[in-house]
């Protein structure tokens, strides 16, 4: 429980840490305001470079996850994004 007095028994700090901490949050930072600038500018090269090739993406526009420069494509072509194998959406 916590009082006035005592307002709480641990002290936090995002701001503390070891480098590479300080390093994995400013990634994650990058990342979370990167993403949506970049993609509704349309900024597509700066996009990319949020990920590493490998990168898959999961989103609210699409049920499933799939590789981020499938997405790119889809979103400069206005093409549907497809699960791998599937046949494409007429």
């Amino acid at each position: 429980m916590t009082s006035p007095q005592d307002p709480h028994k641990h002290t936090y700090s995002h701001v503390n840490g070891t480098v590479e901490e300080l390093l994995d949050r400013l990634a994650v930072a990058e990342l979370c305001k990167g993403w949506p600038v970049y993609r509704d500018a349309s900024e597509w090269k700066n996009y990319r470079s949020l990920f590493s090739e490998e990168a898959t993406v999961w989103t609210s526009t699409f049920s499933f996850s799939c590789k981020s420069s499938i997405m790119i494509k889809t979103n400069t072509q206005s093409l549907p994004c497809q699960q791998p194998g599937q046949a494409p959406k007429q």
